[in-house]
């Protein structure tokens, strides 16, 4: 799998790629617990612990993961929930100097070739140093998610 990455000025970032998973599931991957054990980690030191997610339009979630520093965790509100096609959310880290900075993430998925186009846009950074840490954690969170779906039936 290739991951296009693409800086779209210094505080947002686009990735894309094509997953051989039907686009409902790679929505569903983004809203279930048990699923996101599987991938949603941004490298080889970070860990999912756990989830509560209320995947709806005003839901929220909070998704805590463990790091050689302790626990970390993401929180947000789902802004657009149009399955199996769109995810928008609100997307804050919860650990001290991280506070009242809120960036937004979009994720966009079609049909393509037998799977699916993933296309995510993350905005709305503090500055480019938030963005570049972003681009790299979901690199290795992508690269996960596309091993799940290829050592998991369809």
């Amino acid at each position: 799998m290739k991951i296009k990455t693409e800086n779209l000025s210094p505080t947002s970032v686009r990735l894309s790629c094509h997953f051989n998973a039907s686009p409902d599931r790679v929505f569903e991957a983004w809203i279930n617990p048990q699923q996101m054990t599987k991938w949603f980690h941004p490298d080889s030191t970070t860990y999912y612990h756990e989830a509560d997610v209320d995947p709806r339009p005003g839901g929220k979630f909070r998704i805590t993961l463990t790091t050689k520093s302790g626990p970390i965790a993401a929180l947000g509100e789902y802004l657009v929930f149009d399955r199996p096609k769109q995810l928008q959310m609100s997307w804050q880290w919860d650990f001290e100097g991280a506070e009242g900075f809120v960036s937004r993430l979009n994720i966009d998925i079609a049909p393509e070739n037998n799977g699916s186009n993933f296309v995510m846009t993350h905005d709305r950074f503090v500055d480019e140093e938030a963005r570049n840490n972003h681009q790299q954690g979901w690199t290795g969170c992508i690269e996960a998610m596309d091993t799940f779906f290829n050592n998991t039936n369809q």
